[in-house]
């Protein structure tokens, strides 16, 4: 759907006075759309009132929420390990059995981890453009545990510190979308520059004087209307446009 369409379907559904369920992967659409957000992970579903981002901010206080239980929890099993540890070898069993059965009562009734899917190993497939399957990380298994010390104190544990935190970039940075561009093009050679590209086939004229330069790291949308020439654009950057069609102008790109 064409981004004039998605537009005017806003439109409509907010004027009408309707149950709607809609199955979408456009967030700005859910956003602007809907007012409640049913989101279904692992088989169950949680059930979040207002539009997309209020379900985002919603969601993300839950999961942090059910960290710090997950966190507080073990805290507490491995201090009363290690009051027990420490009251045997001073066989002050008495007071050692209360905390083993305090530790019991724990264990029979966990507090469950936190599930969290990392995606890993993530690529695209463009005809003869990629080479070859980028490499995963040679620690590409991942255990939230790992992050904890068995050793450490309790006391010592920061809810804020506990949880890994990714290297910043550009993207993750408070440098605005143009002016990233304009970094990007200062330190950078271009990934991709396209000058002067025309694309036909026959008399038809898909494509008529496209130029356009891409730097690593950023992220670029193409959009317009349903037949404007998107996918024409892509197949000719990767060659997949075939024998019928005629292209002439520039198409430069470099290894990223």
């Amino acid at each position: 759907v064409d981004l004039e369409t998605t537009e005017f379907m806003e439109r409509f559904l907010r004027t009408q006075d309707v149950t709607t369920v809609i199955v979408s992967h456009d967030r700005y659409f859910l956003n602007e759309v809907c007012t409640k957000i049913v989101d279904i992970y692992r088989g169950v579903t949680q059930t979040y009132r207002g539009n997309y981002l209020s379900y985002l901010e919603k969601r993300d206080l839950r999961l942090a929420g059910e960290w710090r239980r997950y966190q507080k929890y073990r805290d507490t099993v491995k201090e009363l390990k290690k009051q027990i540890k420490k009251l045997k070898e001073r066989f002050i069993l008495e007071k050692a059995a209360k905390k083993r059965d305090a530790l019991d009562k724990l264990l029979n009734d966990p507090v469950p981890k936190p599930h969290v899917d990392l995606v890993q190993d993530f690529y695209f497939t463009a005809s003869d453009v990629v080479k070859q399957k980028p490499k995963a990380p040679e620690n590409e298994d991942i255990d939230i545990d790992s992050f904890w010390d068995e050793e450490d104190d309790a006391d010592s544990h920061d809810p804020g510190v506990d949880i890994p935190v990714l290297m910043p970039t550009l993207a993750s940075t408070n440098v605005s979308p143009g002016d990233q561009a304009k970094l990007l093009s200062e330190v950078q050679q271009p990934l991709l520059e396209v000058e002067d590209l025309h694309v036909s086939y026959g008399a038809h004229k898909v494509l008529e004087g496209l130029s356009v330069t891409i730097h690593p790291g950023e992220k670029v949308a193409i959009v317009g209307r349903n037949g404007c020439g998107k996918s024409t654009f892509v197949k000719a950057v990767c060659s997949d446009l075939g024998d019928a069609a005629a292209i002439s102008g520039s198409i430069q790109t470099t290894d990223g």
